[in-house]
Protein backbone atom coordinates (compact mmCIF):
# COMPACT_ATOMS: atom_id res chain seq x y z
CA UNK A 1 0.00 0.00 0.00
CA UNK A 2 1.31 3.49 -0.81
CA UNK A 3 1.40 6.40 1.62
CA UNK A 4 -2.30 7.14 0.99
CA UNK A 5 -1.50 9.55 -1.85
CA UNK A 6 -3.59 10.28 -4.87
CA UNK A 7 -2.31 8.62 -8.02
CA UNK A 8 -1.41 10.68 -11.11
CA UNK A 9 0.13 9.75 -14.44
CA UNK A 10 1.42 13.28 -15.00
CA UNK A 11 5.20 13.48 -14.82
CA UNK A 12 6.42 15.67 -11.98
CA UNK A 13 3.08 15.73 -10.17
CA UNK A 14 3.21 16.43 -6.43
CA UNK A 15 1.89 13.58 -4.22
CA UNK A 16 -1.16 14.56 -2.17
CA UNK A 17 -1.36 12.87 1.24
CA UNK A 18 -4.59 12.15 3.07
CA UNK A 19 -4.95 14.94 5.68
CA UNK A 20 -3.74 13.98 9.17
CA UNK A 21 -7.12 14.80 10.70
CA UNK A 22 -8.87 12.43 8.32
CA UNK A 23 -6.35 9.65 9.01
CA UNK A 24 -7.02 10.05 12.74
CA UNK A 25 -10.78 9.86 12.20
CA UNK A 26 -10.44 6.69 10.14
CA UNK A 27 -8.35 4.98 12.83
CA UNK A 28 -10.60 5.99 15.69
CA UNK A 29 -13.69 4.95 13.72
CA UNK A 30 -12.28 1.39 13.87
CA UNK A 31 -12.42 1.58 17.70
CA UNK A 32 -16.05 2.69 17.79
CA UNK A 33 -15.09 6.25 18.73
CA UNK A 34 -15.78 9.24 16.52
CA UNK A 35 -12.38 10.83 17.17
CA UNK A 36 -9.60 11.07 19.70
CA UNK A 37 -10.99 14.20 21.39
CA UNK A 38 -13.54 12.17 23.35
CA UNK A 39 -12.05 10.05 26.14
CA UNK A 40 -15.49 8.91 27.21
CA UNK A 41 -15.96 11.01 30.32
CA UNK A 42 -19.27 12.41 29.10
CA UNK A 43 -20.78 8.98 28.46
CA UNK A 44 -22.45 6.45 30.77
CA UNK A 45 -20.01 4.19 32.60
CA UNK A 46 -20.66 1.05 30.58
CA UNK A 47 -19.53 2.81 27.40
CA UNK A 48 -16.01 3.19 28.72
CA UNK A 49 -15.09 -0.42 28.20
CA UNK A 50 -15.79 -0.53 24.49
CA UNK A 51 -12.49 -0.04 22.68
CA UNK A 52 -10.62 -1.67 19.85
CA UNK A 53 -10.88 -5.47 20.16
CA UNK A 54 -10.53 -8.51 17.98
CA UNK A 55 -10.65 -7.71 14.30
CA UNK A 56 -10.45 -3.97 14.97
CA UNK A 57 -7.18 -4.34 16.91
CA UNK A 58 -5.63 -6.51 14.23
CA UNK A 59 -6.67 -4.01 11.56
CA UNK A 60 -5.10 -1.13 13.47
CA UNK A 61 -1.91 -3.12 14.01
CA UNK A 62 -1.67 -3.89 10.30
CA UNK A 63 -2.33 -0.25 9.51
CA UNK A 64 0.45 0.87 11.89
CA UNK A 65 2.90 -1.43 10.08
CA UNK A 66 1.91 -0.20 6.62
CA UNK A 67 3.96 3.00 6.47
CA UNK A 68 5.15 5.92 8.56
CA UNK A 69 2.19 8.07 7.50
CA UNK A 70 -0.28 5.72 9.19
CA UNK A 71 1.90 4.58 12.09
CA UNK A 72 1.14 7.31 14.64
CA UNK A 73 -2.64 7.64 14.10
CA UNK A 74 -3.05 3.84 14.16
CA UNK A 75 -0.97 3.43 17.32
CA UNK A 76 -2.80 6.32 18.99
CA UNK A 77 -6.10 4.58 18.36
CA UNK A 78 -4.74 1.17 19.38
CA UNK A 79 -3.44 2.34 22.76
CA UNK A 80 -6.04 5.02 23.47
CA UNK A 81 -8.46 2.79 25.46
CA UNK A 82 -6.87 -0.10 27.41
CA UNK A 83 -8.78 -2.79 29.31
CA UNK A 84 -5.67 -3.71 31.30
CA UNK A 85 -2.26 -2.38 32.29
CA UNK A 86 -0.62 -5.73 31.41
CA UNK A 87 0.28 -4.84 27.78
CA UNK A 88 2.20 -1.82 29.07
CA UNK A 89 4.00 -3.78 31.79
CA UNK A 90 5.10 -6.45 29.32
CA UNK A 91 7.11 -3.76 27.53
CA UNK A 92 9.45 -3.81 30.54
CA UNK A 93 10.31 -7.52 30.35
CA UNK A 94 12.63 -9.20 31.33
CA UNK A 95 13.20 -6.81 34.27
CA UNK A 96 9.46 -7.04 34.93
CA UNK A 97 7.87 -10.49 34.68
CA UNK A 98 4.12 -10.51 34.03
CA UNK A 99 2.26 -13.83 34.27
CA UNK A 100 -1.13 -14.36 32.61
CA UNK A 101 -4.14 -14.15 34.90
CA UNK A 102 -5.97 -17.45 35.26
CA UNK A 103 -9.42 -18.00 36.76
CA UNK A 104 -9.20 -19.77 40.10
CA UNK A 105 -5.66 -18.62 40.73
CA UNK A 106 -4.63 -17.99 44.36
CA UNK A 107 -5.18 -14.24 44.83
CA UNK A 108 -2.04 -14.06 46.99
CA UNK A 109 0.11 -15.49 44.19
CA UNK A 110 1.62 -12.42 42.46
CA UNK A 111 1.22 -11.93 38.75
CA UNK A 112 4.01 -9.38 38.58
CA UNK A 113 7.56 -9.57 39.86
CA UNK A 114 10.50 -7.18 39.62
CA UNK A 115 13.62 -9.18 38.72
CA UNK A 116 16.16 -6.44 38.24
CA UNK A 117 16.93 -2.98 36.91
CA UNK A 118 14.90 -1.77 33.96
CA UNK A 119 16.94 -1.09 30.83
CA UNK A 120 16.83 2.52 29.64
CA UNK A 121 15.74 1.40 26.15
CA UNK A 122 12.84 -0.56 27.62
CA UNK A 123 11.85 2.35 29.82
CA UNK A 124 11.91 4.72 26.85
CA UNK A 125 9.66 2.36 24.89
CA UNK A 126 7.31 2.07 27.88
CA UNK A 127 7.05 5.86 28.17
CA UNK A 128 6.43 6.27 24.44
CA UNK A 129 3.45 3.93 24.49
CA UNK A 130 2.09 4.94 27.92
CA UNK A 131 1.89 8.53 26.67
CA UNK A 132 -0.68 7.37 24.10
CA UNK A 133 -3.06 5.95 26.75
CA UNK A 134 -6.11 8.07 27.65
CA UNK A 135 -8.50 5.48 29.14
CA UNK A 136 -7.38 2.48 31.20
CA UNK A 137 -8.70 -0.14 33.60
CA UNK A 138 -6.37 -1.20 36.44
CA UNK A 139 -7.08 -4.16 38.71
CA UNK A 140 -4.52 -3.96 41.47
CA UNK A 141 -5.54 -7.20 43.21
CA UNK A 142 -4.21 -9.17 40.25
CA UNK A 143 -0.74 -7.88 41.15
CA UNK A 144 1.52 -8.25 44.17
CA UNK A 145 1.16 -5.09 46.28
CA UNK A 146 4.85 -5.11 47.22
CA UNK A 147 5.95 -5.79 43.64
CA UNK A 148 3.73 -2.98 42.36
CA UNK A 149 5.39 -0.59 44.80
CA UNK A 150 8.82 -1.79 43.68
CA UNK A 151 7.84 -1.23 40.05
CA UNK A 152 6.66 2.29 40.73
CA UNK A 153 9.82 3.09 42.67
CA UNK A 154 11.96 1.66 39.84
CA UNK A 155 10.31 3.88 37.26
CA UNK A 156 10.14 6.86 39.65
CA UNK A 157 8.06 9.05 37.34
CA UNK A 158 4.40 9.37 36.23
CA UNK A 159 3.31 6.08 34.68
CA UNK A 160 0.45 7.42 32.56
CA UNK A 161 1.16 11.14 32.09
CA UNK A 162 -1.74 11.84 29.73
CA UNK A 163 -4.43 9.46 30.99
CA UNK A 164 -7.86 11.09 31.20
CA UNK A 165 -10.00 8.24 32.50
CA UNK A 166 -9.07 5.51 35.03
CA UNK A 167 -11.13 2.60 36.31
CA UNK A 168 -9.41 1.41 39.49
CA UNK A 169 -10.21 -1.90 41.24
CA UNK A 170 -8.58 -2.89 44.53
CA UNK A 171 -9.24 -3.47 48.18
CA UNK A 172 -9.68 -0.39 50.35
CA UNK A 173 -6.25 -0.75 51.95
CA UNK A 174 -4.60 -0.81 48.50
CA UNK A 175 -5.92 2.50 47.14
CA UNK A 176 -2.71 4.43 47.88
CA UNK A 177 -0.87 3.42 44.64
CA UNK A 178 -3.64 5.14 42.69
CA UNK A 179 -1.66 8.35 43.15
CA UNK A 180 0.99 6.99 40.74
CA UNK A 181 -1.58 6.75 37.96
CA UNK A 182 -3.59 9.98 38.27
CA UNK A 183 -2.30 13.40 37.27
CA UNK A 184 -3.53 16.81 36.21
CA UNK A 185 -4.95 15.49 32.95
CA UNK A 186 -7.44 13.16 34.70
CA UNK A 187 -11.05 13.95 33.88
CA UNK A 188 -12.84 10.79 35.04
CA UNK A 189 -12.30 8.21 37.81
CA UNK A 190 -14.31 5.04 38.41
CA UNK A 191 -13.25 3.74 41.84
CA UNK A 192 -14.30 0.11 42.44
CA UNK A 193 -13.14 -0.64 45.97
CA UNK A 194 -13.92 -3.88 47.77
CA UNK A 195 -13.84 -4.29 51.58
CA UNK A 196 -10.66 -5.33 53.33
CA UNK A 197 -10.41 -8.97 54.28
CA UNK A 198 -11.30 -10.03 57.80
CA UNK A 199 -13.06 -6.79 58.71
CA UNK A 200 -15.59 -7.14 61.51
CA UNK A 201 -17.50 -3.89 61.01
CA UNK A 202 -18.30 -1.53 58.15
CA UNK A 203 -15.84 1.24 58.98
CA UNK A 204 -12.90 -1.19 59.20
CA UNK A 205 -13.85 -2.66 55.83
CA UNK A 206 -12.69 0.56 54.19
CA UNK A 207 -9.69 1.47 56.33
CA UNK A 208 -6.89 2.90 54.23
CA UNK A 209 -9.01 4.90 51.78
CA UNK A 210 -8.38 8.18 53.61
CA UNK A 211 -4.66 8.27 52.91
CA UNK A 212 -5.08 6.96 49.37
CA UNK A 213 -7.60 9.59 48.27
CA UNK A 214 -6.87 12.59 50.48
CA UNK A 215 -4.86 14.46 47.83
CA UNK A 216 -7.04 13.46 44.86
CA UNK A 217 -8.86 16.84 44.57
CA UNK A 218 -5.53 18.72 44.55
CA UNK A 219 -3.71 16.33 42.19
CA UNK A 220 -6.57 16.29 39.65
CA UNK A 221 -7.97 19.82 39.21
CA UNK A 222 -9.70 18.78 35.99
CA UNK A 223 -11.67 15.88 37.51
CA UNK A 224 -15.31 16.20 36.44
CA UNK A 225 -16.58 12.60 36.37
CA UNK A 226 -16.45 10.46 39.53
CA UNK A 227 -18.00 7.08 40.29
CA UNK A 228 -17.30 4.98 43.37
CA UNK A 229 -18.73 1.91 45.05
CA UNK A 230 -17.69 3.69 48.23
CA UNK A 231 -16.60 7.31 48.51
CA UNK A 232 -15.30 9.42 51.39
CA UNK A 233 -17.43 12.40 52.33
CA UNK A 234 -14.33 14.57 52.87
CA UNK A 235 -13.13 13.91 49.30
CA UNK A 236 -16.54 14.51 47.78
CA UNK A 237 -16.93 17.80 49.63
CA UNK A 238 -13.67 19.05 48.06
CA UNK A 239 -14.74 17.85 44.61
CA UNK A 240 -18.40 18.86 44.84
CA UNK A 241 -18.42 22.23 43.09
CA UNK A 242 -16.41 20.96 40.09
CA UNK A 243 -18.14 17.61 39.46
CA UNK A 244 -20.53 17.19 36.55
CA UNK A 245 -21.12 13.43 36.95
CA UNK A 246 -21.32 11.60 40.30
CA UNK A 247 -22.34 8.01 41.00
CA UNK A 248 -21.88 6.56 44.49
CA UNK A 249 -23.55 4.81 47.41
CA UNK A 250 -24.29 7.58 49.93
CA UNK A 251 -24.08 7.39 53.68
CA UNK A 252 -26.45 9.32 55.91
CA UNK A 253 -24.11 12.30 56.36
CA UNK A 254 -23.66 12.66 52.60
CA UNK A 255 -27.20 13.99 52.17
CA UNK A 256 -26.32 17.04 54.28
CA UNK A 257 -22.57 17.36 53.66
CA UNK A 258 -22.12 16.44 49.99
CA UNK A 259 -25.30 16.81 47.92
CA UNK A 260 -26.04 20.50 48.71
CA UNK A 261 -22.60 21.49 47.34
CA UNK A 262 -23.06 19.87 43.91
CA UNK A 263 -23.89 23.13 42.18
CA UNK A 264 -22.56 22.17 38.71
CA UNK A 265 -23.66 18.53 38.66
CA UNK A 266 -25.59 17.41 35.57
CA UNK A 267 -25.85 13.64 36.30
CA UNK A 268 -26.37 12.03 39.74
CA UNK A 269 -26.66 8.33 40.61
CA UNK A 270 -27.45 7.38 44.22
CA UNK A 271 -26.60 3.70 44.16
CA UNK A 272 -27.37 0.89 46.61
CA UNK A 273 -24.22 -1.06 45.67
CA UNK A 274 -22.50 -2.76 47.45
CA UNK A 275 -25.18 -2.75 50.22
CA UNK A 276 -28.48 -3.43 48.40
CA UNK A 277 -30.41 -3.66 51.67
CA UNK A 278 -29.74 -0.03 52.63
CA UNK A 279 -32.67 2.29 51.99
CA UNK A 280 -33.00 5.82 53.41
CA UNK A 281 -36.34 7.30 54.38
CA UNK A 282 -37.55 10.90 54.19
CA UNK A 283 -35.66 11.92 57.34
CA UNK A 284 -32.37 11.48 55.46
CA UNK A 285 -33.09 14.26 52.96
CA UNK A 286 -34.01 17.05 55.36
CA UNK A 287 -31.05 19.08 54.04
CA UNK A 288 -32.45 20.03 50.64
CA UNK A 289 -30.07 19.80 47.67
CA UNK A 290 -31.18 22.13 44.88
CA UNK A 291 -28.78 20.80 42.18
CA UNK A 292 -29.51 23.71 39.81
CA UNK A 293 -27.80 22.17 36.75
CA UNK A 294 -29.09 18.59 37.10
CA UNK A 295 -30.23 16.87 33.90
CA UNK A 296 -30.33 13.19 34.89
CA UNK A 297 -31.17 11.52 38.22
CA UNK A 298 -31.00 7.82 39.14
CA UNK A 299 -32.03 6.70 42.63
CA UNK A 300 -31.76 3.19 44.09
CA UNK A 301 -31.45 3.79 47.84
CA UNK A 302 -34.45 5.97 48.82
CA UNK A 303 -38.01 5.17 49.74
CA UNK A 304 -40.74 6.55 47.50
CA UNK A 305 -41.45 9.38 49.95
CA UNK A 306 -37.76 10.25 50.29
CA UNK A 307 -37.32 10.34 46.51
CA UNK A 308 -40.36 12.63 46.27
CA UNK A 309 -38.89 14.94 48.91
CA UNK A 310 -35.61 15.10 47.02
CA UNK A 311 -37.38 15.97 43.77
CA UNK A 312 -39.41 18.72 45.45
CA UNK A 313 -36.19 20.44 46.51
CA UNK A 314 -34.63 20.49 43.03
CA UNK A 315 -34.52 23.82 41.22
CA UNK A 316 -33.03 22.63 37.94
CA UNK A 317 -35.06 23.60 34.87
CA UNK A 318 -33.11 21.05 32.81
CA UNK A 319 -34.06 17.71 34.42
CA UNK A 320 -34.87 15.43 31.47
CA UNK A 321 -34.39 11.91 32.89
CA UNK A 322 -35.44 10.39 36.21
CA UNK A 323 -34.97 6.71 37.13
CA UNK A 324 -36.21 5.19 40.39
CA UNK A 325 -35.22 1.58 41.11
CA UNK A 326 -35.84 -0.57 44.12
CA UNK A 327 -34.31 -3.96 44.83
CA UNK A 328 -36.11 -6.78 46.64
CA UNK A 329 -35.82 -7.39 50.37
CA UNK A 330 -34.78 -3.86 51.32
CA UNK A 331 -35.90 -3.01 54.87
CA UNK A 332 -38.05 0.04 55.41
CA UNK A 333 -39.39 0.09 51.85
CA UNK A 334 -43.10 -0.05 51.11
CA UNK A 335 -44.60 0.03 47.63
CA UNK A 336 -47.76 1.98 48.50
CA UNK A 337 -50.42 4.07 46.80
CA UNK A 338 -49.48 7.11 48.87
CA UNK A 339 -45.78 6.75 48.05
CA UNK A 340 -46.27 6.26 44.29
CA UNK A 341 -48.67 9.20 44.14
CA UNK A 342 -46.21 11.44 46.04
CA UNK A 343 -43.41 10.49 43.65
CA UNK A 344 -45.56 11.15 40.57
CA UNK A 345 -46.69 14.54 41.93
CA UNK A 346 -43.06 15.49 42.51
CA UNK A 347 -42.15 14.41 38.96
CA UNK A 348 -45.00 16.45 37.46
CA UNK A 349 -43.19 19.66 38.51
CA UNK A 350 -40.81 19.09 35.61
CA UNK A 351 -43.47 19.07 32.91
CA UNK A 352 -41.42 21.35 30.66
CA UNK A 353 -38.22 19.30 30.70
CA UNK A 354 -38.78 15.61 31.56
CA UNK A 355 -38.64 13.27 28.57
CA UNK A 356 -37.80 9.99 30.36
CA UNK A 357 -39.29 8.44 33.53
CA UNK A 358 -38.52 4.92 34.77
CA UNK A 359 -39.98 3.51 38.01
CA UNK A 360 -39.06 -0.12 38.67
CA UNK A 361 -39.75 -2.28 41.71
CA UNK A 362 -38.35 -5.80 42.08
CA UNK A 363 -39.83 -6.78 45.44
CA UNK A 364 -43.09 -8.24 46.69
CA UNK A 365 -46.44 -7.24 45.25
CA UNK A 366 -47.60 -4.63 47.79
CA UNK A 367 -50.82 -2.69 47.21
CA UNK A 368 -52.68 -2.72 43.91
CA UNK A 369 -52.30 0.73 42.39
CA UNK A 370 -55.30 2.42 40.73
CA UNK A 371 -54.97 4.98 37.99
CA UNK A 372 -55.14 8.03 40.27
CA UNK A 373 -51.78 7.12 41.82
CA UNK A 374 -49.95 7.78 38.53
CA UNK A 375 -52.36 10.37 37.08
CA UNK A 376 -50.01 13.33 37.84
CA UNK A 377 -47.63 11.93 35.21
CA UNK A 378 -50.13 12.94 32.52
CA UNK A 379 -48.83 16.50 32.88
CA UNK A 380 -45.47 15.46 31.41
CA UNK A 381 -46.45 16.30 27.84
CA UNK A 382 -42.94 15.94 26.43
CA UNK A 383 -42.42 12.42 27.76
CA UNK A 384 -40.88 10.03 25.22
CA UNK A 385 -39.97 7.11 27.48
CA UNK A 386 -42.12 5.78 30.34
CA UNK A 387 -41.53 2.55 32.28
CA UNK A 388 -43.80 1.63 35.20
CA UNK A 389 -42.56 -1.85 36.06
CA UNK A 390 -43.47 -3.94 39.12
CA UNK A 391 -44.28 -7.61 39.75
CA UNK A 392 -47.76 -9.07 39.30
CA UNK A 393 -49.12 -6.22 37.14
CA UNK A 394 -50.10 -4.12 40.14
CA UNK A 395 -51.16 -1.02 38.15
CA UNK A 396 -54.89 -1.16 37.44
CA UNK A 397 -55.95 0.71 34.29
CA UNK A 398 -59.26 0.39 32.46
CA UNK A 399 -59.74 1.36 28.80
CA UNK A 400 -60.71 4.93 29.67
CA UNK A 401 -57.62 5.42 31.84
CA UNK A 402 -55.44 3.86 29.19
CA UNK A 403 -56.87 6.16 26.53
CA UNK A 404 -56.13 9.20 28.72
CA UNK A 405 -52.60 8.02 29.33
CA UNK A 406 -51.85 7.40 25.66
CA UNK A 407 -53.40 10.67 24.50
CA UNK A 408 -51.25 12.60 26.99
CA UNK A 409 -48.01 11.44 25.36
CA UNK A 410 -48.22 12.03 21.60
CA UNK A 411 -44.40 12.01 21.33
CA UNK A 412 -43.98 8.69 23.18
CA UNK A 413 -41.28 6.38 21.75
CA UNK A 414 -41.01 3.70 24.46
CA UNK A 415 -43.76 2.56 26.84
CA UNK A 416 -43.62 -0.28 29.38
CA UNK A 417 -46.47 -0.94 31.84
CA UNK A 418 -46.87 -3.67 34.44
CA UNK A 419 -50.62 -3.26 34.38
CA UNK A 420 -53.94 -5.00 33.84
CA UNK A 421 -57.63 -4.18 33.62
CA UNK A 422 -57.94 -2.95 30.03
CA UNK A 423 -59.01 -4.65 26.81
CA UNK A 424 -57.75 -5.04 23.26
CA UNK A 425 -59.47 -1.73 22.50
CA UNK A 426 -56.55 0.01 24.24
CA UNK A 427 -54.18 -1.60 21.73
CA UNK A 428 -56.19 0.03 18.95
CA UNK A 429 -56.07 3.36 20.78
CA UNK A 430 -52.30 3.09 20.75
CA UNK A 431 -52.34 2.93 16.94
CA UNK A 432 -54.01 6.33 16.76
CA UNK A 433 -52.76 8.20 19.82
CA UNK A 434 -49.05 7.30 19.80
CA UNK A 435 -48.00 7.22 16.14
CA UNK A 436 -44.26 7.47 16.96
CA UNK A 437 -44.16 4.54 19.36
CA UNK A 438 -41.17 2.20 18.77
CA UNK A 439 -41.27 -0.18 21.78
CA UNK A 440 -44.35 -1.16 23.82
CA UNK A 441 -44.96 -3.60 26.69
CA UNK A 442 -48.60 -3.60 27.71
CA UNK A 443 -48.80 -6.19 30.47
CA UNK A 444 -52.13 -8.05 30.62
CA UNK A 445 -54.83 -7.30 28.04
CA UNK A 446 -58.33 -8.78 27.92
CA UNK A 447 -58.87 -10.07 24.35
CA UNK A 448 -62.38 -11.51 24.83
CA UNK A 449 -63.93 -8.75 22.67
CA UNK A 450 -61.38 -9.07 19.88
CA UNK A 451 -63.90 -10.41 17.32
CA UNK A 452 -66.18 -7.37 17.70
CA UNK A 453 -63.24 -4.94 17.60
CA UNK A 454 -61.81 -6.68 14.54
CA UNK A 455 -65.14 -6.49 12.73
CA UNK A 456 -65.44 -2.75 13.39
CA UNK A 457 -61.85 -2.17 12.32
CA UNK A 458 -62.21 -3.99 9.01
CA UNK A 459 -59.30 -3.81 6.56
CA UNK A 460 -57.77 -0.64 7.95
CA UNK A 461 -54.34 0.35 6.64
CA UNK A 462 -51.23 -0.08 8.83
CA UNK A 463 -51.01 2.44 11.64
CA UNK A 464 -47.72 2.08 13.54
CA UNK A 465 -44.93 2.23 11.02
CA UNK A 466 -42.25 2.83 13.71
CA UNK A 467 -43.13 0.08 16.20
CA UNK A 468 -40.44 -2.64 16.26
CA UNK A 469 -41.12 -4.47 19.54
CA UNK A 470 -44.50 -5.29 21.09
CA UNK A 471 -44.97 -7.42 24.22
CA UNK A 472 -48.54 -8.18 25.31
CA UNK A 473 -49.99 -10.87 27.55
CA UNK A 474 -53.47 -11.52 26.23
CA UNK A 475 -56.20 -13.09 28.37
CA UNK A 476 -59.30 -14.88 27.07
CA UNK A 477 -58.06 -15.35 23.50
CA UNK A 478 -60.61 -17.17 21.34
CA UNK A 479 -58.91 -16.69 17.95
CA UNK A 480 -55.12 -16.73 18.31
CA UNK A 481 -54.38 -16.79 14.58
CA UNK A 482 -56.82 -13.99 13.87
CA UNK A 483 -55.34 -11.81 16.58
CA UNK A 484 -51.81 -12.46 15.38
CA UNK A 485 -52.62 -11.71 11.74
CA UNK A 486 -54.51 -8.58 12.71
CA UNK A 487 -51.52 -7.17 14.60
CA UNK A 488 -49.13 -8.12 11.81
CA UNK A 489 -51.25 -6.14 9.37
CA UNK A 490 -51.64 -3.12 11.65
CA UNK A 491 -47.94 -3.02 12.53
CA UNK A 492 -46.00 -4.03 9.41
CA UNK A 493 -42.51 -4.00 10.97
CA UNK A 494 -43.35 -6.66 13.56
CA UNK A 495 -42.19 -9.83 11.86
CA UNK A 496 -42.09 -12.57 14.53
CA UNK A 497 -44.78 -14.02 16.76
CA UNK A 498 -44.46 -16.61 19.50
CA UNK A 499 -46.45 -17.85 22.45
CA UNK A 500 -44.08 -18.86 25.26
CA UNK A 501 -45.41 -19.22 28.80
CA UNK A 502 -48.91 -19.92 27.54
CA UNK A 503 -51.61 -21.55 29.63
CA UNK A 504 -54.15 -23.01 27.24
CA UNK A 505 -56.62 -23.89 29.99
CA UNK A 506 -56.93 -20.22 30.91
CA UNK A 507 -56.50 -19.11 27.30
CA UNK A 508 -53.66 -16.75 28.27
CA UNK A 509 -50.87 -16.11 25.79
CA UNK A 510 -47.85 -13.88 25.60
CA UNK A 511 -47.49 -12.44 22.13
CA UNK A 512 -44.11 -10.99 21.12
CA UNK A 513 -43.35 -9.41 17.79
CA UNK A 514 -39.96 -7.92 17.02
Amino acid sequence: MSDSRSSSSTTGSVPVFLPAELRNKICFALTGKIDQTNSGTDLPRDDYYYGAHGLERRTLLALALTCSTWRDPALDALWWDMDSIYPLLKLLEPAIVVQPYLMGRDPDDPLLNVNGLIELADLARFEAYSARVRVIRIELWHLSYAATGALLDAISRPLLPKVERVTWSSRAAEVAPLSYFVHEELRGLDLRVSPNRGSQHEDAEYDGMDSGLADLPDRCPGLRWFAASRALSSVLVKLSSRLQFLAFMPRLQDFSQVLPGLTNLTHLELSDFPVPTRVFDESAVTARATLPQLRSLLVCCLTLEAAAAMLRALTSPHLSSCHFYHRPHSPGFKWSRKGIHALCVALSRFNESLTEVIIKHYGVRGERLPFWTIEPLLELRHLRKLHLVAPYDIFILNDNAMSRLLSSFPEMRELSLSSSGYSVQSILSMFTLCPWLEIADFGKVDASAFAEVHERQGDAPPRLAHLTLLVVRFNNVADIDGLSHFLERMVPHLHEACFPDGDEDEKTFKLIYH
